[in-house]
């Protein structure tokens, strides 16, 4: 059952965090160099360690095999057609080339992996959120990087 405290919780510690790292940009705490050295640990470091975590704390059961292999296919499904999607918008466009491919890249690859895990966690309960979320970003990971 979802616990809407929790969830809120999760979602305005997260705001909180969004507020602070957009004050230390523009204080000059967090230059362009050091920023691109975090996004590059949260892409090497913290969603490869998220993974594990999610999979590790997870029962391998045949039912959680089976929503394993059904959030992938989901995962697949939706990123194919956001591309389609988001090829037909940007064609529709009328707008600088380079500008078209980044706002196409980011219609169909949304900042769903480290910020997701703590609100499924908190919709699904603890694991199985997680769990969920990690064949997600796996299959995320296979279609952003093919």
């Amino acid at each position: 059952m979802m616990d809407f405290s929790r969830l809120l919780t999760i979602i305005l510690t997260l705001f909180l965090l969004m507020i602070c790292g957009y004050v230390c940009r523009k204080v000059g705490i967090i230059d362009n160099n050091s920023s691109k050295a975090l996004s590059q640990l949260i892409i090497s470091v913290g969603q490869p360690m998220l993974i594990i975590n999610a999979l590790n704390n997870a029962k391998f059961t045949a039912e959680n095999l089976t929503i394993a292999w059904q959030v992938v296919l989901i995962s697949f499904a939706m990123h194919t057609l956001m591309s389609a999607m988001a090829f037909g918008v940007c064609k529709l466009m009328k707008k600088n080339p380079d500008q078209l491919k980044i706002f196409e890249f980011s219609l169909v690859f949304a900042n769903a992996g480290f910020i997701g895990f703590p609100i499924l966690d908190s919709i699904f309960g603890d694991g199985i959120g997680s769990f969920m979320g990690a064949f997600y970003v796996i299959a995320f990971h296979l279609f952003l990087w093919t």
